[in-house]
């Protein structure tokens, strides 16, 4: 038919559509042309046609990257900042309380001779020559940037602040870092890549957001999950390695770690609890790496369940008989995080996730934090080509070598650098040193003035905390650390001046101190007595040093 225009026009007939999928090139003047249809099918024939395995790997691809990028609800995340944030406040009062004996420039710690043993601990913030006032405020200040995060000002931001702190903090006193110091700047760590501060933050409550709106908030998931991952890996490496040790084979490794310095209650463990403390260490072989299962288990699994129940149990357990208090906590506040579902649907939280692909780009925090656990993998892994620098220096005058070299044979593990760029020093491997590692210890001190002798309190010149357990140990010939041999006796006189040191400025005018030591080997429940030697004399009249003191030799039965 013919308008009256003139062009022609088809009268009942429809365009035809273009199958989703499919090339087209644009009609040439408004219609189609033979030679465009042509070239379209020309380009489709030329396009490589991917085989089956291609395909297979990219679909499998995809799929794991939309599951590992699927958003999240917003509030369990932001639940674990405040607990987060709350935590790691407490840790930083505790680091502003103990600043005078581990971090002043007059407390326990020689820094200058830390740093020589550990050259790569001088990348901080902390430097020598550094008042104690200094310190003090870098703590106030993590304190109060840790309790921001919890209240949701500027929370990256401020984890930023306190993860550079906390970083520099265990930096600074290597020779005492423990779990709970690792586990917290862990926690710092993640909290700058989570994306947190959508809900439960001071600004929300004020402008009157409250629970219906937060419950609908979802962010992306990578990071997330990331964080997860890396909950896991501490369970699985911890589980395992704990295998290699004959003490948890044979039953009898929570016996000896129930009576170490750590323990709140050293004198619990009786030969009548000899078969329920085997039954717990053997338990611990078994559950600890299953709860790296709650990490995939889908949602409201009764086995998912069961393991909630275990980890609580089992992380309490350590709290209540153990002073590893930080990391356990921390690990429990985690499980907001693998239960995030469960609790969105028991407060009416909404049940589909967002369509939005802005949800899920990887984005810098994203990449960080999967290069992060593949670095932790590798780390973790690497762990079985490095020689076991724990192995028994006090019960072997010559130490065995088990054929492992490192890294270029330098007895190091390749992948702790970049970790330690990053600011992170991990090691999972907690509690399989307890065949060589455990020890208690006994101290009488004797004071002698110009009205006769006394025996002092031993707490006096011993901080019975954590750290000074930890300091104590390297008295008695027991390391935590890569310290070179010839190094080890430069180290225990350095300690024992600043133990007598500390002693003195609390009690001046005393002619003679001597401390006796009863060091023991633990091997099962039986608290056996072990020998008195004097361990260390000094002088606190007039001027104390290193002339006024006289070290005996470690013995560590």
């Amino acid at each position: 038919m013919v308008g009256s225009s003139g062009e022609a026009t088809v009268v009942g007939a429809e365009m035809p559509k273009q199958v989703e999928g499919q090339d087209s090139l644009p009609p040439a003047d408004g219609g189609f042309s033979m030679g465009s249809a042509l070239l379209g099918t020309v380009a489709r024939r030329l396009r490589p046609v991917p085989f089956p395995e291609q395909a297979a790997a990219r679909g499998l691809l995809g799929r794991a990257r939309d599951a590992a990028t699927r958003p999240v609800a917003a509030l369990p995340v932001d639940v674990f900042r405040v607990l987060g944030g709350l935590l790691t406040a407490v840790w930083f009062a505790q680091a502003f309380r103990e600043a005078p004996d581990f971090s002043g420039p007059a407390g326990l710690i020689d820094h200058a001779l830390s740093q020589q043993l550990f050259p790569y601990t001088r990348i901080g913030l902390f430097q020598p020559g550094m008042p104690l006032i200094a310190f003090r405020v870098a703590y106030a200040t993590g304190v109060g940037a840790c309790l921001l995060i919890a209240v949701g000002v500027r929370p990256r931001l401020m984890a930023l602040v306190a993860y550079l702190l906390a970083v520099s903090t265990y930096r600074w006193n290597f020779l005492v870092m423990y779990v709970d110091d690792e586990i917290i700047h862990l926690v710092l760590f993640w909290l700058v890549l989570l994306p947190t501060g959508r809900t439960l933050t001071l600004a929300g409550w004020w402008r009157g957001d409250g629970l219906d709106a937060w419950r609908r908030s979802w962010v992306p998931g990578l990071v997330v999950r990331c964080m997860l991952a890396n909950v896991a890996l501490i369970y699985i490496v911890a589980g395992i390695w704990k295998w290699t040790s004959p003490m948890w084979r044979d039953g009898t490794a929570l016996a000896a770690a129930l009576q170490m310095p750590i323990a709140r209650a050293p004198s619990l463990p009786r030969p009548e609890l000899e078969p329920v403390l085997a039954l717990a260490t053997w338990s611990v072989l078994i559950v600890e790496p299953m709860l790296a299962l709650l990490i995939i288990l889908p949602t409201g699994h009764r086995l998912k369940w069961m393991l909630l129940a275990a980890a609580v149990g089992f992380h309490i357990g350590i709290m209540a008989s153990l002073k590893i208090t930080y990391a356990n906590a921390a690990l429990l506040a985690a499980m907001v995080l693998v239960f995030r579902e469960e609790l969105m649907s028991a407060i009416g939280g909404a049940e589909r996730a967002p369509r939005d692909r802005s949800f899920r780009r990887v984005g810098p925090a994203g990449a960080v934090g999967v290069a992060t656990i593949a670095l932790l993998v590798a780390a973790m892994v690497g762990e079985a080509t490095v020689p076991s620098w724990r192995a028994a220096q006090r019960l072997q005058r010559t130490p065995t070598t088990d054929g492992r070299a490192g890294f270029a044979h330098t007895g190091h593990n390749l992948f702790y650098a970049p970790l330690w760029v990053l600011g992170l020093a991990q090691s999972y491997r907690l509690f399989d040193w307890i065949d060589d590692r455990n020890w208690d210890v006994h101290y009488r001190v004797a004071v002698t003035r110009g009205s006769g002798d006394e025996q002092a309190d031993p707490g006096e010149l011993f901080p019975s905390s954590v750290h000074g357990v930890l300091l104590q140990s390297y008295l008695h010939g027991i390391t935590w650390g890569r310290v070179a041999a010839d190094r080890v006796g430069e180290l225990r006189v350095a300690l024992a001046e600043r133990f007598a040191k500390r002693y003195c400025r609390g009690s001046p005018g005393i002619d003679q101190v001597t401390v006796r030591a009863a060091v023991r080997r633990i091997r099962d429940t039986v608290h056996r007595s072990a020998p008195w030697h004097v361990l260390m004399r000094f002088a606190c009249a007039g001027r104390q040093d290193s002339r006024s003191l006289q070290l005996s030799g470690s013995t560590g039965q």
